[in-house]
Parts: structure tokens; sequence; C-alpha cells
């Protein structure tokens, strides 16, 4: 493989509202969406301090390009052993 790339992003107001459905909307749903939330926000902060997402407004995003044996996560350029550490770091 000579180039791969992946970009993932995430709107939090989507996943809430599909959180929201999936429940069926009742006061237990409202307050596993508010968790949920609380959740997301933990968990992103987290991988955001480590370079592996970043926010824009309510979406978290994620570039990552492999290309001749570099990975660029996000704008920042490491090896594959690198990259692997980053992400073993966070159970990914």
């Amino acid at each position: 493989v000579r180039e791969m790339r992946l970009e993932i992003a995430l709107s939090r107001p989507m996943l809430l509202e599909a959180i929201s459905r999936a429940t069926g909307g009742d006061d237990e749903a409202s307050e596993f969406e508010v968790f949920a939330g609380l959740m997301f926000d933990a968990y992103t902060e987290r991988l955001q301090q480590q370079g592996l997402v970043r926010r824009e407004d309510d979406r978290v995003l994620s570039t990552a390009v492999y290309r001749d044996g570099v990975v660029t996560l996000n704008g920042q350029q490491m090896s594959v052993e690198e990259f692997l550490i980053l992400l073993g770091a966070f159970g990914l």
C-alpha cells in the first residue's frame, strides 16, 4: 500500500439524537442522553490532548494519512510505530 487515507467526523448533536431515539425518549432516556454527552465530552478531551482528534464546533474530526511509511495524523507526522503506540494508549 503506497497511500491510505482515513477521515472521521462525528457530530455530538447527531450522536445524542440517535441515543435519544434508540432509548425511547422517556425520562430515563433523557438521563442517559445527558450521561452520554458528558462521556463524549470527557473522552473527546482526552483524545484531543493526545492529538488523535480535533474539535470544530460540535464536531469531532480526525484525519490520518499513511504515505511512504509515514503517518500524518491531524497534520502531525510520525512513524507507524509511534502511531500504533498512540492508538494503543487509548485501547484503540
